[in-house]
């Protein structure tokens, strides 16, 4: 089944598709953290580009991360709050590199808020669950639809016509892609994540976030979680209105988290309620709306 999956990926990319280059310091970043840099490595390469490191100052700063006191280095950042986390925010600037123009019928800002959304309730659900894996799961939150991206770029037509079919007729997005391409765009993410070295629970809870449960190929029980995570803060940000198509925010109730996760109603609840917000505040700071303009 794997080489079968990796055969159909690599035709597609052959005569359709492009799976773009790392941006070069964030690829310098990944091969840092690969090694287990140190702080202090982490915050030489971020403060190369002063762009950067002013955003990254500027989330840090934020009530997002309710620090209690200034912090007005990059070294200081990084010994704070460690290189995972400074990783995390530094491809949180770096994400909108994939949106810069609307195709396909996507709004790119509306993209990037579902893309952020998915991301902030990632890593709130594993504060509660998975603490030791917050920050990974905040990378997959946040790439876990760039196959979406890279489709509406490279085949625009026909993935518009994949999209308008999928909504008109209530069918599940991936399921009509695979139709159509051979793939879907939760493939072309997991393609994307394995090129760029991503760890391998990022990796695969972007290749699984539209798979029934029953269906995942997973045995690691954090694994299983942290893709568990992903996939039901997927949910939460297409509930309150944070879809990527823009649709309006779920009048039903929540739905249920998956059981293996331990959540309680309470707190799923909360972080679906001070989401919109906690999108507005950093979009207040990342301000892609320059970025998808550019």
């Amino acid at each position: 089944m794997q080489n079968r999956t990796d055969d159909r990926i690599s035709k597609f990319l052959k005569t359709a598709c492009e799976i773009p280059s790392l941006d070069a310091a964030v690829k310098k970043l990944l091969l840092l953290s690969e090694k287990e840099a140190s702080p202090r490595e982490f915050a030489a390469l971020i403060q190369r580009d002063q762009g950067l490191a002013a955003k990254v100052l500027r989330l840090v700063n934020s009530a997002f991360y309710a620090l209690g006191k200034s912090i007005v280095s990059i070294p200081h950042a990084s010994a704070l709050l460690g290189t995972k986390t400074l990783k995390s925010l530094v491809l949180s600037v770096k994400v909108t590199n994939l949106m810069k123009k609307a195709a396909a019928g996507l709004d790119p800002l509306v993209f990037w808020r579902h893309s952020i959304a998915t991301a902030i309730a990632s890593q709130r659900l594993a504060q509660l669950v998975l603490p030791s894996m917050e920050d990974d799961v905040y990378v997959a939150g946040l790439f876990h639809d760039a196959g979406i991206a890279l489709l509406a770029k490279h085949v625009p037509e026909d993935y518009t016509r994949v999209l308008r079919a999928a909504r008109s007729l209530g069918r599940n997005l991936a399921c009509m892609e695979e139709e159509f391409f051979g793939i879907s765009h939760a493939e072309m993410g997991w393609s994307l994540a394995s090129r760029w070295k991503f760890s391998s629970l990022v990796a695969d809870a972007i290749r699984f976030h539209e798979t029934e449960i029953s269906r995942w190929t997973l045995t690691n029980p954090q694994d299983l979680k942290g893709v568990g995570v992903v996939m039901f803060a997927d949910v939460i940000a297409a509930h309150v209105g944070l879809d990527f198509d823009g649709k309006a925010p779920g009048l039903s109730p929540l739905p249920q988290a998956p059981s293996f996760l331990g959540l309680e109603p309470a707190d799923v609840e909360a972080i679906a309620l001070a989401l919109p917000s906690d999108v507005a505040e950093k979009e207040s700071i990342l301000m892609p709306q320059d970025a998808v303009t550019a």
